[in-house]
C-alpha cells in the first residue's frame, strides 16, 4: 500500500495469498477510465511501494524495465488483483477534473509498484507532485525491456527458506514454480509482491525456475543465487519495440489480431 512498509515485514513474506488472474487482454487493448490523485506530493514520504522493486528490498526500479517511465503508480485493488506489479501504462488526462493542475493531456507512460486501496476501479495515484482529481485514461502496455531479461533477488533467507522477488519482466508475473527434489513446485505469492521458497535452497543452486506470465507464457531459468540476471524473456506477444517500426513510436507492437488504443 501507499503507506511505508515497515522492514520487519520482510519476515512475512512467506505468507502466500490468493492471488487472481489478471486480464492482461482487457487492460492491454481496451481504454481504461478513471480519476487520478497523487500521493507524495512533497518527494519527501514513501517512495517504496507494495511490489518490493525498490531499494529496501529488490532494487530494482532502475533496472530496463522502467525505460521512458514518467511516474510509478499505485494502481486501484480491484485492478490491482495483487497480480499487476511491474505493469507499465500508458495514461494521459482528459481535460476534466477539480484542481489548480490539470493532468496533461499527451501520452505519459507510468510503472505499478504499488496499491491504493481506497481507489475505485480504473482510478491511479500518481507518485509525483499534482493537485485535485483529474479524469484518466489509460492502458496496459508491455514495458520496454530491449534485450534484458528477467531479473532474480533473493531479499530475505534463512538456511531453510528464501523469498524471492522476480522482476525486469516484459509483462507482469502470474506464477512461479522451483524444482527441489526432483520436483517442481509452486510457490505462494506474499502480499507484498514476494515468493516463498521452502527447504534448503542454498544446496539446491544452481535452482531451475519457470516464471509464467499473465499471458500465459512460460519460461524456464536458474537461480545463482542472491542477484540473479536471468537469460530468459516473455515475449509479451509480440517484443517491445521504439522508433519508426512501432505501431504507436516508443510504446510498442501490437501483436496481429490486436491493436493499442490510440
Amino acid at each position: 500500500m501507499r503507506s511505508s512498509l515497515p522492514t520487519l515485514l520482510l519476515l512475512a513474506a512467506a505468507a502466500g495469498v490468493a492471488t487472481a488472474s489478471a486480464d492482461w487482454a482487457s487492460l492491454s487493448t481496451q481504454t481504461q477510465s478513471g480519476d487520478v490523485t497523487f500521493y507524495n506530493m512533497d518527494g519527501v514520504g514513501d517512495t517504496q511501494g507494495a511490489c518490493s522493486f525498490s531499494d529496501n528490498f529488490a532494487a530494482t526500479n532502475g533496472l530496463p524495465w522502467t525505460k521512458g517511465v514518467a511516474v510509478t503508480i499505485a494502481l486501484n485493488d480491484a485492478q490491482f488483483q495483487q497480480g499487476l506489479c511491474g505493469m507499465c501504462v500508458r495514461f494521459r488526462g482528459t481535460g476534466d477534473g477539480l484542481g489548480t493542475t490539470p493532468l496533461s493531456t499527451k501520452w505519459t507512460r507510468g510503472f505499478v509498484n504499488n496499491r491504493c486501496p481506497e481507489c475505485a476501479p480504473g482510478d491511479l495515484d500518481l507518485n509525483a507532485g499534482g493537485d485535485g482529481r483529474w479524469r484518466v485514461e489509460w492502458v496496459a502496455t508491455p514495458c520496454d525491456v530491449g534485450g534484458s531479461k528477467l531479473h532474480f533477488s533473493v531479499v530475505a533467507s534463512n538456511p531453510h527458506w528464501a523469498s524471492l522477488v522476480v522482476s525486469n519482466t516484459a509483462v507482469p508475473v502470474s506464477g512461479v514454480e522451483v524444482r527441489m527434489g526432483g520436483a517442481w513446485q509452486a510457490l505462494p505469492r506474499s502480499f507484498n509482491n514476494q515468493w516463498a521458497v521452502h527447504g534448503d535452497w542454498q544446496a539446491s543452486l544452481p535452482l531451475p525456475i519457470r516464471v509464467t506470465s499473465v499471458t500465459g507464457e512460460t519460461v524456464e531459468d536458474a537461480v545463482t543465487g542472491v542477484v540473479t540476471k536471468g537469460t530468459v524473456q516473455f515475449t509479451a506477444e509480440g517484443d517491445v519495440k521504439t522508433g519508426a517500426g512501432a505501431a504507436v513510436p516508443g510504446w510498442g507492437v501490437a501483436p496481429p489480431g490486436r491493436s493499442f488504443s490510440t
